[in-house]
């Protein structure tokens, strides 16, 4: 029996270290499930929850904006540093005022994700481009805030939440 054992064992060997490369993703990124985490801030993630307040913010050109912002786990983040690069996840942000889009349907980036530890990534800081007029029009509305992140193998995570839209007090 030990003759047996002492044969198989550099063939189970091989079997489990082949059986491993299967555990991740076939660039060393972990996989899992998919989630996401939708977000604000410019420069740091900060997490968005029911209730939250949505600053909307008159942009330089004269049109409204929120600002978004993601964290995934369980997706092929692609390469930050190459925006050309095929590997690149698309990042899509929607924004609706009593079942109504109101955001203005380009709010879509397709670009690599950040490392933000423990196997998570992150897009920070993106324009989210509303379609109204005036700020004011909807102070107080409560707006589902919306994004969706789907990698290169077509696998998505989506997270959404009802936040209260403010005009953001920089506004004139």
């Amino acid at each position: 029996m030990t003759a047996i054992a002492h044969w198989a064992m550099p063939r189970i060997a091989i079997l489990l270290v082949l059986g491993c490369l299967g555990c991740g993703s076939d660039d060393g990124e972990p996989l899992g499930p998919a989630t996401a985490s939708i977000g604000s801030g410019e420069n740091t993630f900060t997490a968005l929850s029911d209730g939250s307040d949505a600053l909307i913010v008159l942009g330089p050109q004269g049109g409204y904006h929120l600002i978004g912002s993601v964290q995934v786990s369980g997706l092929k983040p692609g390469n930050p540093s190459d925006l050309a690069s095929p590997d690149n996840p698309t990042t899509a942000f929607v924004v609706e005022n009593n079942g109504i889009r109101i955001d203005a349907g380009g709010a879509h980036y397709t670009q690599g994700l950040d490392p933000a530890g423990d196997d998570r990534f992150e897009m920070i800081g993106r324009i989210v481009i509303l379609d109204i007029a005036n700020a004011n029009a909807i102070d107080g509305a409560t707006l589902r805030f919306s994004v969706t992140v789907t990698d290169v193998d077509g696998i998505s995570a989506t997270d959404s939440v009802q936040v209260i839209a403010h005009p953001d007090p920089r506004n004139p």
